[in-house]
């Protein structure tokens, strides 16, 4: 069997943030689930922000910039609490899969 090296090209489109995931055990889910938000004039990014472990990581496009903030805050990016998912994750889970706040709301 000859083997041939594949190339592929990849453009990276966001390194919207990064955070080292703090594992001692102090550490508690938040009351309220928190966000980064970022972007530019044509599209709006929310990102969910990793407390613990277990946790979920989720990017989802906004139909539009939230009208507090400005394209300047967009385009560098704002911690947000997302007003009615406030329900920690602790307990959240269905056949072993955490239950994400967003997915919630719409089942």
């Amino acid at each position: 069997m000859i083997r041939m090296a594949t190339f592929i090209s990849l453009k990276v489109l966001d390194i919207p943030r990064y955070q080292r995931l703090d594992m001692s055990s102090t550490v508690t889910y938040p009351e309220k689930q928190k966000y980064f938000i970022y972007g530019d004039s044509t599209r709006t990014i929310m990102s969910h922000v990793m407390s613990k472990l277990p946790d979920f990581q989720h990017t989802v496009t906004l139909s539009g910039r939230p009208h507090s903030l400005t394209e300047t805050m967009l385009e560098l990016g704002v911690m947000a609490e997302v007003e009615g998912v406030e329900s920690p994750l602790k307990g959240e889970m269905v056949d072993g899969e955490i239950i994400q706040p967003l997915q919630k709301k719409l089942l």
